[in-house]
């Protein structure tokens, strides 16, 4: 199989398994315990991330992740931040939920889901569609690899 063909099939396999890990998460709102839902969410993640960066070792493409300018992070961070009080945080806080049915919230449990967000879920979705999925669609679709942000 030419190494082309071969990186089509990975990379439709790895959508495949991406898309069918992340249906599994509709089924973890049935698991009782706080915990044991909080930590199936972590692993759900973390296994994304693992199928592309999996995807990328078979496709013996190089893992290009520059962490030199922080300042591209920070300013991620604070719109984070800014984003999770406005569509999270306030409107818990006042009563109300913008998505889903409003549940009482505690302090713990804000924060957690706060830190879960911004430490697990931002990191791996930036891993899988900036450095992963856009490095293959540029490379397949011809496009330049310039510093988009």
């Amino acid at each position: 199989m030419q190494k082309t063909a071969k990186n089509a099939v990975i990379l439709c396999l790895s959508i495949v398994c991406i898309t069918g890990i992340t249906a599994l998460a509709g089924l973890i709102g049935s698991i009782e315990t706080v915990w044991l839902r909080f930590a199936a969410l972590v692993g759900l993640n973390l296994m994304n991330g693992l199928v592309a960066f999996t995807a990328m070792k078979l496709m013996h493409m190089r893992i290009d992740v520059d962490f030199a300018d922080k300042r591209h992070y920070l300013i991620g961070c604070a719109v984070a931040l800014s984003l999770s009080l406005l569509i999270a945080v306030i409107p818990a806080i006042c009563g109300f939920s913008l998505v889903g049915t409003h549940v009482e919230p505690s302090w713990t449990t804000l924060l957690i889901q706060l830190l879960f967000c911004m430490l697990i879920i931002g990191p791996v979705e930036e891993f899988i569609f900036r450095v992963y999925l856009r490095t293959c669609l540029s490379d397949y679709l011809g496009g330049v690899r310039g510093s988009a942000s």
